[in-house]
């Protein structure tokens, strides 16, 4: 990373957070995002809560979006690990794309505490992304999430097929919108 000059710019490199539940499509995703492929990560550390020891994964990524900046994604598999994982992103994440799988109810009650870390920590703006919607009906699935979640109304929450390049980055895009709100910004290009 030394090499590239964007990564040397502290202006001309953001962190994006790719999260959700096992199996909900967050490799998906950063694939679609990603203009090199995915380099990945498994280690094993010890869980805080129980003392037993759990697998995290992180999928790394890279996006340039405009002249020098780059976004830099991460895919974080572990919401036991995400105080670990902030640590060594130095803390200065942008923002978090938290994945369901309409097809996997389960994942919307795994992800109720993925919510809630970034809920207590109060300075990383997320949106949500209902991953494989059933066909025709993307709004029934944000709704049936919204609720199983918990969600206050002013959450994004998208639902689509995360596979899609044009989805995808809407994903970004909203994203971006939900930081500019956060921090009162001038509105997002679409282009």
């Amino acid at each position: 990373m030394a090499d590239d000059e964007s990564a040397e710019d502290p202006m001309g490199a953001v962190k994006v957070v790719v999260t959700g539940p096992w199996g909900v499509g967050k490799t998906r995703l950063l694939t679609e995002l990603s203009e090199k492929p995915l380099k990945g990560t498994r280690r094993r550390i010890e869980d805080p809560r129980s003392g037993d020891e759990i697998v995290v994964c992180v999928d790394f990524g890279n996006l340039k979006v405009d002249g020098d900046l780059q976004l830099l994604l991460f895919g974080v598999s572990n919401a036991i690990a995400y105080d670990e994982i902030f640590r060594m992103l130095e803390d200065d994440v942008l923002g978090s794309i938290i994945l369901v799988d309409d097809t996997m109810p389960a994942s919307h009650h795994e992800a109720v505490d993925i919510v809630e870390y970034f809920d207590r920590r109060g300075d990383v703006p997320y949106i949500i992304v209902t991953n494989r919607p059933p066909e025709g009906r993307p709004e029934m699935a944000a709704r049936r999430v919204r609720h199983s979640l918990r969600l206050d109304d002013d959450v994004r929450v998208l639902s689509g097929d995360v596979s899609d390049a044009e989805f995808a980055r809407t994903t970004l895009i909203q994203l971006f919108e939900a930081v500019r709100e956060t921090i009162q910004l001038d509105p997002v290009p679409t282009r």
